[in-house]
């Protein structure tokens, strides 16, 4: 039994180890990627769009005739609400792309949603792109018809085949500022690391000590029942 758990401890210890390296070179991608801009078709011809997080790129951008989509249950500052996005065009043959416009805070009221203010015309956005990742748990779109559409989760594929139209698998969020109809500006959470390299490091840390706490334990239980033995013989 002691040997069988060991064993657990120290796997786990080496896969958080492993993760942690995996995190520190996509920290340092990322990282570098920050540092430069991107032009919009040299992006997409990545075929990989976890690698896309933190790439700056200049774009135009078309409107779309297509309803806002609020992103729900969303935390900023300890304040639930919506991450609001707007579907614009970058030409008429690709997918289309999710702006993000921002966050805002939900009322109580979950049937009345925040008015927000749509970009109405062509321009040109300078901003930086990010993939959003599938929740193991709950990964569906999960979609309330209306419009504006409210979602619980990003999925981009799930997101086309309702649409009825291809939507690129990464979301911009753009320099610009946005505002409700009440004049409240969105604000910009920017969390492209969900969990640093820092802290898969200190789990392996914390299994590799209990591993050395479980030798220690057995080798006093293995001590004791010896030193036992020693004394009933005599």
């Amino acid at each position: 039994m002691f040997i069988g758990l060991f064993c657990i401890l120290v796997r786990l210890g080496f896969w958080q180890l492993s993760r942690g390296h995996e995190r520190q070179q996509l920290e340092q991608a990322y990282y570098t990627r920050q540092q430069q801009t991107v032009g919009f078709n040299q992006l997409i011809q990545n075929k990989d769009p976890k690698t896309l997080t933190g790439s700056k790129t200049k774009v135009q951008l078309n409107i779309t005739q297509t309803p806002l989509i609020f992103l729900d249950n969303q935390s900023v500052k300890g304040k639930v609400g919506y991450l609001v996005y707007q579907l614009m065009q970058v030409s008429p043959k690709q997918p289309w792309l999710l702006v993000e416009l921002g966050f805002i805070t939900a009322y109580a009221d979950r049937n009345r949603l925040p008015k927000i203010q749509k970009i109405n015309k062509q321009e040109v956005f300078l901003g930086r792109v990010y993939h959003t990742s599938k929740n193991p748990f709950s990964h569906k779109l999960l979609p309330e018809k209306g419009n504006p559409l409210r979602i619980q989760n990003l999925n981009y594929q799930q997101l086309s085949q309702l649409l009825g139209h291809q939507v690129f698998d990464f979301a911009l969020q753009p320099q610009r500022v946005i505002y409700s109809a009440d004049g409240r500006q969105l604000l910009k959470p920017w969390r492209p690391i969900t969990m640093s390299s820092t802290k898969n490091f200190g789990y392996a840390a914390q299994w590799f000590a209990m591993a050395t706490v479980l030798v220690v334990i057995g080798l006093f239980t293995v001590i004791r029942r010896r030193k036992v033995g020693i004394s009933k013989k005599k």
